[in-house]
């Protein structure tokens, strides 16, 4: 695996405070350290990307437009919240469920709830332990 600086993981949280950032880089090593799947592992035995055809893929074009069609009810009945994207940036957040609401919860993007919000996630973010692989 190479060993380049992790620039795409950590450039959209490029505001993130230090401790989130360290979190990433760290994460990102421990990442570099994993060894490569191979054809013998199991969830790998049957996989193959040979016929994978990417070349019509293209970007999605910049978003200039109302928000309100992006905004549009989709599939759920009844969501309790709902977070837009568009160009890689929040455009609409709402928190549908009053319920929801009067608890508590902060319904955000976490590049914001990072600037608005960086202990409250710092307490819990990531708190519980993990293991690759």
């Amino acid at each position: 695996m190479t060993t380049t600086e992790p620039a795409l993981i950590l450039s959209p949280f490029t505001a993130a405070p230090g401790w989130f950032r360290e979190l990433q880089a760290s994460a990102w090593a421990e990442y570099q350290n994993e060894p490569q799947p191979a054809r013998t592992n199991e969830l790998w035995r049957f996989s193959s990307v040979k016929s994978l055809e990417l070349n019509d893929c293209l970007p999605a074009p910049e978003f200039s437009s109302d928000p309100s069609q992006v905004t549009s009810q989709r599939s759920y009945r009844e969501p309790a919240g709902r977070l837009v994207f568009a160009n890689d940036a929040l455009i609409s957040a709402e928190l549908f469920d009053s319920a929801v609401k009067k608890s508590g919860v902060i319904f955000t993007a976490l590049s914001d709830a990072l600037e608005k919000h960086s202990e409250l996630i710092r307490q819990v973010f990531m708190a519980q332990p993990f293991k690759l692989g």
